[in-house]
């Protein structure tokens, strides 16, 4: 029930500008003014040396000669606490070449025995396991196409091209990463319950006609190759 005086939600919602013409306003309550006193977010102490306590420290110290120390002060002087300060460097990525010499021996016999050496992750190529690393995680991780790799690798008058880092990363995931994705496959179906995301998604098509049919997807190991199902 709606009295005469009482002003409905109509009035005041629908019809705001013509109430407000007609002079139907109505009296608002008097606002109380609160004043929050300022304050400051308590910091956590310590946290500064949290995050860099995982690092290697190297000690730069900053020392006056005896000489020095002579004309400043003639009397003698004793030494306080030093003043202690911390500055984070980074070095670029280095690069370095490692020639393998391997020592060949050959008995009276006839016999040759080559020293112990690393097997090679990839055969008559200058690849090595941190190189293929660094690669992956600059495409895959930090979304680095190859091609961008390559000019920044060229920067650093390191002459690789993408055709190679695309032959390394697909020869190293068929052979290296297949069997990490074969054991996760094997540990996965042996759930009694295993979770997944179902949602469907709209892909795009190669032959630029329109996608209307939403499907679902899921990523196999198959030289990084995306499959539809």
């Amino acid at each position: 029930m709606v009295t005469k005086d009482q002003i409905t939600i109509f009035d005041m919602g629908v019809n705001e500008a013509e109430v407000t013409a007609s002079g139907q306003i109505p009296m608002e309550p008097p606002m109380e003014t609160v004043v929050v006193q300022e304050h400051k977010r308590a910091k956590k102490k310590g946290k500064r040396e949290e995050d860099l306590s995982r690092y290697p420290v190297t000690i730069v110290r900053h020392d006056l000669d005896d000489a020095e120390l002579r004309e400043k002060f003639p009397e003698g002087y004793t030494t306080l606490p030093d003043e202690v300060y911390k500055k984070l460097e980074v070095q670029p990525a280095t690069f370095i070449v490692k020639e393998h010499h391997i020592t060949v021996y050959k008995g009276k016999d006839g016999s040759i025995v080559k020293g112990t050496h690393p097997k090679e992750m990839l055969s008559n190529s200058i690849a090595s396991p941190s190189l293929v690393a660094f690669i992956m995680n600059a495409k895959y991780t930090n979304a680095v196409p190859l091609y961008r790799q390559e000019q920044e690798l060229e920067r650093n008058d390191i002459r690789i091209s993408r055709q190679n880092m695309a032959h390394w990363v697909i020869t190293a995931a068929e052979r290296y990463l297949s069997l990490l994705w074969d054991r996760l496959k094997k540990e996965i179906t042996s759930c009694s319950v295993v979770h997944a995301d179902e949602r469907r998604y709209l892909w795009s098509r190669t032959d630029e006609r329109e996608c209307t049919k939403a499907t679902y997807g899921c990523t196999e190991m198959a030289a990084f190759r995306m499959t539809i199902r």
